[in-house]
């Protein structure tokens, strides 16, 4: 009875068919390897989707006190980065809707 060889590994002729060659498991390996970064970028980005910033706003109004019947305020604005996503913020503002003694109450 003869030898074969195949990469590397000597098998009998008649076992050809059901041993895999170290260059298929290989070739496995990698194929495996691909889906298994496909199915995990796809969970990430896609349905996780992680790329987005996940910012909360977190607004308070403190009351400091009074002068001349007018309220003096504090406004604080706290903004928490809840996702991996790196965010940059740049010249955040406050809109302030005021009343003056003229505004006219209905």
């Amino acid at each position: 009875m003869g030898w074969a060889l195949i990469s590397n590994l000597y098998i009998y002729p008649s076992q050809c068919n059901t041993i895999m060659s170290i260059s298929e498991i290989s070739s496995l390996f990698t194929i495996s390897a691909l889906v298994l970064a496909g199915v995990w970028t796809l969970y990430r980005f896609g349905i996780a989707r992680e790329q987005y910033p996940k910012l909360q706003f977190d607004l308070k109004l403190k009351i400091l006190g009074s002068s001349r019947d007018k309220k003096i305020v504090e406004l604080i604005a706290v903004i928490t980065n809840k996702g991996i996503a790196r965010q940059y913020i740049h010249g955040f503002r406050f809109n302030i809707l005021t009343f003056d003694d003229n505004t006219l109450s209905i």
